[in-house]
C-alpha cells in the first residue's frame, strides 16, 4: 500500500456514563464529577461496610476487592484506545475507583481475620487515594478545558506541539500527569504505595487461599500501575511534544484562560506529596474515630518517615524523596549552566533523519499507533470490529486513499448495558398498550387500584 493519505483511525466507544457524560459536559463540570461526585459511591461503600455491616464473613471483602481489581484493569486498557481526552481522562477515573475500592475490599477481607490494624490501614490508604485523585483528575479536566477552548478539539491525534503554544498549561498538565501516573514524589505514588503495602501483607492471614488472593489483586494493581504510566506518557506527549499536526493546533493561544484554579490545585499535588506525614496523621485521626484503631503510633515515625502498619516490613519518606530528586534535578542543570558560553555562535545544520527528505507532522507517532503493542496484546479482551474501505478496488490501494476504522466496544456494554437495555425496551413495548391517552380508561385504572386496596385493607382486617 503506497498511498496511506487518507488513513483514518477511530475507536468510539459505547461505555458506561462517565465516558459518554464528560465529553458533553464543560471542563469545570466534568472536574467536579470525576474529582467529587463519583467519590460518593466510596462513601457509600465505607458507610455501609462500617457503620451498617461492621466485620463480615471474608467473601465479603473479597468481591469487593476482586470487583475493584477487575475495574481498574479494564479501566485503564479501555482508557489506553481513547483518543478523546475528556474520555480517556473518564476512563481513567474508572481506573482509580477500582483502585479505591480495591483496598477498601482487602480491607474489609483482613478485618474478617481479625487484623483490624491492617483493615484501618488499607482504609486510611483508600481514603488518601480519594484525596489525591480529587486533586489532580480535577486539575487535568480543568486543563483539558484550556485545550479544547484554544485549539477547538479534544482529539490528541490533531494537537501536538502545545508545550510552545500552552506553556502554562503544560508545565500544570505535567503536575497533574505525574501525580496520577503514581511516580514520585508526587501524591499519587504516595497513597499507592500505601495500598501496595498493605495488600503485600496478605501472608498474616491464616487461610493461605485468601493469602494468595490478596497478592493476586496486588498484582492486577501493579498490571494497571504499568498501563497507566504508558496511558499517560501518551496523553501528555501526543498533545504537548513533537510538531502541531493541524493549523489549529500550531495557532493556539492560551491568553485569557485560567490559571489560578489549576495552580492552586498544581500545587495541593505537591503538598499532598511533601506533607504526607501531616496529611496521614489527619486521616489517622479520622481513622480512629471511624473504627476505633489508632495508626498514628505505628504509621509517622520522626524525620518525616512513613512506614506502614507494621514495623518490620518497609519504610520511606516522600518528603526526603521529593527534595533528592530536586537535588539530582539540579545537578544536569547546574553542569549544563556552567558549561555553556557567555555568546554562543549559532549555526543552523540540517538534522539526520534516517535519509527522510522532510520530516513532516503525519510522519510523528500518533495516539493509535502509540498504544498499538497494548492493543494486540490485549485484542481478545478488545475484540475490535474493523471496517476497511478503499478509494477503488485495487488491492494495493494505489489508486486512492484508504479509510481504516476500528470500532470497539467493552466488556460491560456487550455485556450488561446492553442486554439490560434490550430488557426494558421489550418490557416497554409491553407495556405500549396500556398508554392508550384515553383519560376514561386511566380513570378506570384509579379505580381498580383504589378498589383493590380496599380489598387488600378488608381482608388484612379480617
Amino acid at each position: 500500500m503506497r498511498r496511506s493519505s487518507g488513513l483514518v483511525l477511530t475507536e468510539p466507544f459505547c461505555g458506561s456514563g462517565l465516558p459518554e457524560a464528560h465529553p458533553v459536559a464543560p471542563a469545570d463540570g466534568s472536574g467536579f464529577l470525576s474529582g467529587m461526585v463519583v467519590k460518593l459511591g466510596v462513601y457509600g461503600i465505607v458507610l455501609f461496610a462500617i457503620d451498617l455491616l461492621g466485620t463480615g464473613p471474608a467473601w465479603w471483602g473479597l468481591v469487593t476487592m476482586g470487583l475493584g481489581a477487575l475495574t481498574a484493569v479494564l479501566g485503564i486498557l479501555y482508557a489506553l484506545t481513547e483518543r478523546d481526552i475528556k474520555r480517556f481522562l473518564a476512563y481513567s477515573t474508572i481506573e482509580n475507583i477500582g483502585i479505591i475500592v480495591t483496598a477498601l475490599g482487602a480491607g474489609m477481607t483482613f478485618d474478617s481475620y481479625g487484623q483490624r490494624l491492617l483493615g484501618a490501614f488499607l482504609l486510611l490508604a483508600a481514603l488518601y487515594h480519594v484525596a489525591n485523585h480529587g486533586l489532580y483528575k480535577t486539575l487535568l479536566f480543568l486543563e483539558a478545558g484550556v485545550i479544547e477552548h484554544a485549539t477547538g478539539t479534544r482529539d490528541m491525534d490533531r494537537l501536538g506541539g502545545l508545550v510552545h503554544r500552552l506553556p502554562r498549561t503544560s508545565m500544570i498538565s505535567m503536575v497533574g500527569t505525574l501525580g496520577i501516573a503514581a511516580l514520585p514524589p508526587l501524591n499519587g505514588f504516595v497513597s499507592e504505595w500505601l495500598i501496595f503495602q498493605g495488600l503485600f501483607q496478605g501472608f498474616r492471614i491464616p487461610s493461605h487461599l485468601i493469602g494468595i488472593l490478596i497478592v493476586v489483586a496486588a498484582a492486577a494493581l501493579g498490571l494497571t500501575g504499568g498501563l497507566a504510566v504508558n496511558a499517560f506518557v501518551r496523553a501528555y506527549g501526543i498533545p504537548f511534544l513533537g510538531m502541531p499536526r493541524t493549523h489549529d493546533a500550531a495557532t493556539a493561544t492560551e491568553t485569557g484562560q485560567p490559571v489560578l484554579g489549576p495552580g492552586v490545585l498544581a500545587a495541593g499535588c505537591v503538598a499532598l506529596s511533601v506533607g504526607a506525614p501531616l496529611v496521614l496523621t489527619a486521616f489517622g485521626r479520622a481513622i480512629r474515630t471511624a473504627t476505633s484503631v489508632d495508626l498514628l503510633p505505628q504509621l509517622v515515625i520522626g524525620n518525616l518517615t512513613v512506614i506502614p502498619a507494621h514495623t518490620d516490613f518497609s519504610a520511606f519518606s516522600p518528603t526526603y524523596l521529593a527534595v533528592s530528586l530536586v537535588l539530582v534535578a539540579i545537578v544536569p542543570l547546574t553542569i549544563y549552566l556552567a558549561g555553556r558560553p557567555t555568546a554562543p555562535a549559532r549555526r543552523t545544520t540540517p538534522v539526520w533523519d534516517g535519509g527522510i527528505v522532510a520530516f513532516k507532522p503525519r510522519m510523528q507517532y500518533s495516539a493509535m499507533t502509540f498504544t498499538a503493542p497494548v492493543r494486540v496484546t490485549f485484542d481478545r479482551l478488545y475484540r475490535p470490529t474493523v471496517t476497511l474501505q478503499r478509494a477503488s478496488d485495487d488491492p494495493a490501494g494505489r489508486s486512492g486513499p484508504v479509510h481504516y476504522e476500528t470500532e470497539v466496544t467493552p466488556l460491560f456494554e456487550r455485556f450488561v448495558y446492553r442486554p439490560v437495555t434490550a430488557a426494558v425496551q421489550y418490557l416497554a413495548r409491553l407495556a405500549t398498550p396500556i398508554q392508550s391517552g384515553s383519560v376514561n380508561l386511566y380513570l378506570l385504572y384509579v379505580f381498580l387500584v383504589v378498589l383493590l386496596a380496599y380489598l387488600l385493607g378488608a381482608v388484612g382486617a379480617g
